[in-house]
């Protein structure tokens, strides 16, 4: 293979070369044509200087040097057998892709075309490169995809068209409304197939509808808020009367108490029925159990109140559904099923 590389290079910059002599002798140093081709306009010996460097580096096996000079001959005079060695470099270096775009271009050039046996000579080794890649034709659907080759967005050879190095890749095909997909794929050299990827839709929802309340809204919960409040008001403002009601109850209690232990021991000394409800009226014992009556039953009227209130909050989460979801025209859509 190597010696049909180095012939078919032979032949090139002879090919380039014939209808002009050399106007010097070949240059060895890279730096050296560098320097003469950017300080110099544009000439024939700076092309035939690139073509012979290049024939020279690719004799020595230096493919990235002959690249350069190969390169700087194309930029000089762009033709079909500048392309057509372009190719030759790119495919003794192993960038066999580069070197079917080359020898693509040589063979649609129509600047000093290539005649039959040069055509003949890039054909074949279009096939060769071919052979260390694997080609794919793409069916997809839907059309328009995006296609990532390796987490890179994937360079058609042709349309629906691509062209992989062997080894290990990972296909991802991703469109709107569609699942993605991701396909990791094994190259083999020579591999000339054809893929067909369908993109699935999305599992659809089962829609079922269903008569629940609506979710409250934030003027319809305001009721509720307030309603709430007054049941926490009426709980602890009903216990406060009621314990001070049972203090004001339990100091009657106790003064009556006291009276009476005080009369028993004024029994010697008199304590007339007179004189006791006298002190009865002094120690307010009647007034003291009045409020706290009063007020205890004020207490038990608030945790009534309270009461109430829970029942019908009860009622309304009763009647309220948990599971409303969307509210529509006095009923809700409940969906049901994966997304």
């Amino acid at each position: 293979m190597k010696r049909s590389l180095r012939s078919a290079l032979i032949l090139l910059v002879a090919s380039l070369s014939a209808p002009r002599a050399l106007a010097q002798q070949p240059v060895d140093d890279p730096a050296q044509v560098a320097a003469a081709t950017t300080n110099t306009p544009t000439s024939a010996p700076d092309y035939e200087v690139a073509l012979a460097e290049a024939l020279s580096a690719h004799t020595r096996g230096e493919y990235e040097q002959a690249r350069i000079f190969m390169e700087r001959a194309h930029s000089l005079e762009p033709s079909a057998r500048t392309l057509r060695g372009l190719g030759i470099i790119a495919f003794a270096q192993g960038r066999h892709l580069q070197a079917i775009d080359y020898f693509d271009a040589a063979l649609q050039s129509s600047v000093k075309a290539l005649p039959a046996d040069l055509r003949a000579g890039v054909e074949e080794l279009r096939s060769h490169c071919w052979g260390q890649l694997g080609r794919f034709r793409l069916q997809i659907d839907p059309v328009r995809s995006a296609l990532l080759v390796d987490g890179k967005k994937a360079a058609f050879y042709a349309p629906d068209v691509i062209a992989l190095t062997p080894g290990q890749h990972l296909l991802v095909v991703d469109a709107a409304d569609r699942a993605r997909f991701a396909m990791p794929l094994q190259v083999a050299p020579g591999d000339d197939r054809t893929l067909q990827i369908v993109l699935a839709a999305p599992a659809t929802p089962r829609v079922v509808e269903r008569w629940v309340q609506p979710t409250a809204s934030q003027s319809e919960r305001r009721p509720e808020r307030t309603l709430l409040r007054r049941r926490r008001l009426l709980w602890i403002g009903g216990s406060l009367l009621v314990g001070a009601g049972a203090v004001l109850y339990g100091t009657a209690f106790s003064r009556l108490h006291d009276l009476s232990d005080r009369c028993a021991d004024m029994l010697g000394g008199g304590c007339s029925n007179r004189k006791a409800i006298r002190l009865y009226r002094e120690e307010n014992v009647a007034e003291l159990g009045v409020a706290g009556g009063v007020t205890a039953g004020l207490g038990l009227l608030a945790w009534v109140g309270a009461a109430v209130f829970e029942v019908r909050q009860s009622k309304r989460a009763k009647a309220s559904s948990p599971q409303a979801k969307l509210r529509f025209s006095g009923h809700a859509i409940a969906l049901e099923g994966h997304f």
